[in-house]
Formats: structure tokens, C-alpha cells, sequence
């Protein structure tokens, strides 16, 4: 069944406190994402099966393409601002303007968190708690 609007709004409010939880089902595997603090900000950090492996960051993992979808898709220039002012006679525009897309299993925020979930098809709520 899919999430109601409604249900997002929970999810949105679960995850906002300082200590929340979200469990999801998607496809065959059961995601559960933690409210947790890195150094003095909030960070959703998601584990597939109860699990965050450092063996699935390799693109030849079995689960990568699965982890796509439900980690974090970062956009990041591969050369900074100076870098490019530097090869500007060197390399080509679309070189220097290109992208790096990284998946990380963090989520800056909740909302950004459901803006990705809200695409994904098959995605059911199991349960949801916070403070």
C-alpha cells in the first residue's frame, strides 16, 4: 500500500527530533532510518537490513544498485572554483563544469529524505516513532 500524505507528515515529524525512527519495506529488504548526531548536527543515517557494510560502497557490490535509490544522491563539482580558474585555457567548459554523483547512506535532512523516498514505487511504512 502506498504512504499517504498524512503518513509523510508523521515520518517528516518523526524524523525532525532529536531522537526518531523510521522503518520502511522496499522490494525485499527492510530499511530503517535513525535519527543520529554527527559532531553538533542531526544526520538521518540509513541501514539496509539493520546493517551499514563499508564492502557496499564498491561498484561491483551485488547491492549497489539498490543503495542508489535509497541513499543520499549527492551532486559535487569535481573541480572547485580555483581549480577551474586555474585549467580555464587548459580544459574544455563541460570538463571543468562536470559532476560527481555520490550516494551516501546520510541524509542531511527530512526532507530531503522523503523528496527521494516519495519516488520510489513498492515503498510500504512499517513503523515510525520520535520524540
Amino acid at each position: 500500500m502506498a504512504i499517504s500524505a498524512e503518513q509523510w507528515k508523521e515520518i517528516k515529524q518523526a524524523l525532525s527530533g532529536i531522537v526518531g525512527s523510521v522503518t520502511f519495506q522496499y522490494r525485499e529488504h527492510q530499511l530503517t532510518v535513525h535519527v543520529t548526531q554527527a559532531g553538533r548536527k542531526l544526520e538521518l543515517v540509513v541501514y539496509v537490513d539493520g546493517e551499514l557494510r563499508r564492502e557496499w560502497v564498491r561498484e561491483t557490490h551485488e547491492l549497489r544498485s539498490y543503495l542508489e535509490e535509497v541513499w543520499y544522491r549527492k551532486e559535487l563539482s569535481r573541480f572547485t572554483a580555483k581549480q577551474k580558474k586555474e585549467y580555464k585555457g587548459f580544459m574544455s567548459k563541460k570538463e571543468l563544469n562536470e559532476k560527481i554523483v555520490v550516494s551516501l547512506p546520510t541524509f542531511p535532512s527530512p526532507t530531503a529524505l522523503i523528496r527521494q523516498y516519495k519516488k520510489l514505487d513498492g515503498l510500504e511504512l512499517s513503523d515510525c516513532w520520535g520524540l
